[in-house]
């Protein structure tokens, strides 16, 4: 939404990944001990690295640590007009102009943590508790977008 574009009047989020599959994924880390937890660890420590960004599609919703993930993050922080002294106000203009916009949380959503992102909630900064709702962001309260 950088760019010249037609109108948007209509909007829609779905981050269900598994839409249409008819078997169930299944969680193997379990079953790879502590594979899983350096694996965990070395992307943790490179979260924010150009490769991972561009190969790890949910590492795009993952900002707790807030000043590295402004200046390090590439895209998200963009999206969401985060960026002090970086705002574009065509984002608020042309997301104010929506007619419509829905946005789908998946109760047992194990791609997004914590599932409320999907309508703009997450941690305070720094913290895995509580979830602030939406409405209690400074990307709601300071009307970024």
């Amino acid at each position: 939404m950088t760019g010249k574009t037609d109108s948007i009047r209509w909007l829609s989020n779905s981050e269900d990944y598994t839409t249409g599959l008819s078997t169930q994924a299944h969680n193997y880390v379990q079953h790879s001990g502590i594979f899983c937890q350096i694996v965990d660890k070395l992307l943790k420590s490179k979260i924010y690295s150009d490769y991972i960004q561009v190969c790890i599609l949910t590492v795009n919703h993952y900002h707790c640590e807030i000043p590295e993930y402004l200046k390090k993050y590439k895209y998200l922080p963009k999206l969401n007009n985060e960026r002090p002294n970086q705002r574009n106000p065509i984002y608020n203009e042309r997301f104010s102009s929506l007619q419509n916009l829905v946005l789908i949380m998946f109760k047992n959503d194990s791609v997004l943590t914590p599932k409320e992102t999907s309508w703009f909630g997450y941690y305070p900064d720094g913290a895995f508790k509580p979830v602030i709702p939406p409405q209690q962001t400074p990307l709601y309260t300071e009307d970024w977008i």
